[in-house]
């Protein structure tokens, strides 16, 4: 690999208005952000933190590592920010968050990074429409809380019957136009609540003719005031309107924040994935096997295997890029460890945010890290002969099980696996145990669970998953959920890390109910 950053592309993220706070680091290069037309450069170690709300597009030259971190804290201005080396391990945990590939048991110090979870439990969002017509129509109406718009208004706008609409709706997000308006609007009420407004202010900002009426609306539907949500969250009010003078404790006070340990859900992934130790150490389960793994260290983590990576506190590890199985499979025994050095930083880096962001060079190739890693970490000619105790080979098995994690839509029975693979039906269950450390159940299980994550993260609704993770009933699959995840697909998808970023491999489209 190239010793330095001079060789990375100049990447670009196309202008669109932000539905949260962005904070644009720049690790080396020169970036241009245009921020309502009013353009700002960032250099080396600095980072522009610009509101929610605004019209934002990002320029880099080559040779720029650039990191985009999508905040729900409160930034009043666009701001320019330095960023100290010690900080910017800090700054890599956020935009791990934002991918979707972690998760921490620790809360940000005083909940200023996100929303709590406590307020999420109850403040869940309203459903996203399926189609994209009616996607592209609610982010239009997102954008313009403050003048919430009337049915009869959205209709003559977009070409469509008042009827259309309302069916369409129903049909879509489960609620009426009206309903689902006001659930969002009540949404966007609270993450201005957790970040200190005041009750006038919040309403002005959603909506609402004055104070009395946005808080009889707020009780109506959480059964709580606002002014009683903020005492038991805790949250200081800031001054009603926001100044240049506000500070904004994005990057003040990282000098006391430690990056806690963080790990991954049990999965089993529909492609390869290549993982990164950034620093410190992390141990990586797959399937019957763990390595411990350190600074700079990469691996594979393969289809259709369960895996789960843990990182020790201090530590941080972020995915480089993913392929789906196609060719021979790829089985736990062929793996390996390969360790990249500090020089490989920048590049490393740069590719995370080409594959899994939009801020991307002109062309990128999702792949191309992966194939890199796999070429250092992946020995093809040790198991393809390595059979197990049934006779079957290991690599037919995971082929067959990597084909069923992308589309769990599809049911397999023990008696079809088995003719798949040649095998009795009561030879199946030992059959996968030895190629994934599960029993055929658990595995199916958990993949379906992995995809079902994964789609909505990309703001699937939960019915849609439902049918897409191969659940005849979205009771049975909120009821799976959140035993696996210890919480229901929508509180999931109201507390997801990630919105603008790609985060995990892309898998099929859902189709068409």
């Amino acid at each position: 690999m190239t010793d330095s950053a001079d060789g990375v592309a100049g990447a670009s993220m196309d202008p669109a208005v932000t539905r949260r706070a962005l904070l644009l680091w720049v690790h080396s290069g020169i970036a241009t952000v245009d921020v309502d037309g009013s353009v700002h450069e960032v250099t080396e170690r600095k980072a522009l933190a610009v509101p929610a709300g605004l019209t934002v597009g990002v320029g880099t030259v080559r040779g720029t590592v650039a990191v985009p971190i999508w905040l729900d804290a409160g930034v009043p201005t666009v701001r320019m920010l330095t960023v100290a080396d010690h900080q910017s391990t800090y700054l890599l945990y956020l935009f791990a968050l934002n991918l979707g590939f972690l998760r921490s048991d620790d809360r940000h110090p005083s909940g200023r990074h996100r929303t709590a979870p406590s307020v999420v439990a109850w403040a869940e969002p309203p459903s996203s429409p399926a189609s994209e017509e009616l996607t592209r129509l609610t982010r239009a109406v997102e954008q313009s809380l403050d003048r919430p718009v009337r049915l009869d208004e959205l209709a003559r706008t977009h070409g469509m019957s008042v009827r259309t609409i309302q069916r369409r709706f129903v049909a879509e997000t489960g609620a009426g136009y009206s309903r689902w308006l006001l659930q969002a609007r009540l949404l966007e009420s609270v993450r201005l609540l957790d970040q200190g407004r005041s009750i006038g202010w919040i309403a002005s900002r959603v909506g609402f003719a004055d104070a009395t009426a946005y808080s009889r609306a707020f009780r109506r539907v959480f059964g709580q005031k606002p002014s009683e949500l903020r005492a038991m969250r805790g949250t200081e009010q800031l001054d009603p309107t926001p100044s240049e003078s506000e500070s904004m404790p994005i990057l003040d006070d990282l000098d006391c924040i430690a990056v806690p340990g963080t790990r991954t859900w049990s999965r089993v992934n529909g492609s390869h994935v290549a993982i990164w130790v950034v620093s410190g150490t992390a141990a990586v389960t797959i399937g019957h096997r763990t390595w411990s793994l350190n600074c700079g260290d990469a691996i594979v983590l393969p289809a259709g295997t369960p895996n789960l990576v843990c990182a020790d506190p201090e530590s941080l590890v972020l995915p480089l890029g993913f392929r789906p199985p196609v060719g021979p499979s790829m089985t736990v025994d062929m793996i390996a460890a390969h360790r990249f050095s500090a020089d490989d930083f920048p590049v490393l880096l740069h590719g995370v945010v080409s594959v899994y962001t939009t801020l991307r060079p002109r062309i990128v190739l999702d792949s191309a890290l992966f194939d890199l890693v796999a070429s250092r970490t992946v020995e093809p000619s040790v198991p393809q002969a390595l059979p197990t105790e049934t006779g079957t080979r290991q690599s037919d098995v995971t082929a067959v099980l990597a084909e069923l994690a992308r589309s769990p839509r599809r049911q397999m029975s023990t008696q079809e696996l088995g003719r798949r693979l040649s095998l009795p039906p009561k030879d199946v269950n030992a059959t996968v145990r030895a190629a994934t450390g599960l029993d055929f159940v658990v595995w199916r299980r958990e993949a379906r669970m992995t995809y079902a994550r994964e789609v909505l993260i990309r703001g699937v609704p939960p019915a849609t998953a439902a049918r897409e993770a191969g659940y005849a009933h979205l009771s049975a699959f909120s009821r799976a959920f959140s035993k696996t995840y210890g919480m229901s697909p929508r509180r999931f998808m109201a507390s997801a890390e990630v919105s603008e970023s790609r985060s995990t491999p892309p898998v099929r489209p859902p189709r068409r109910p």
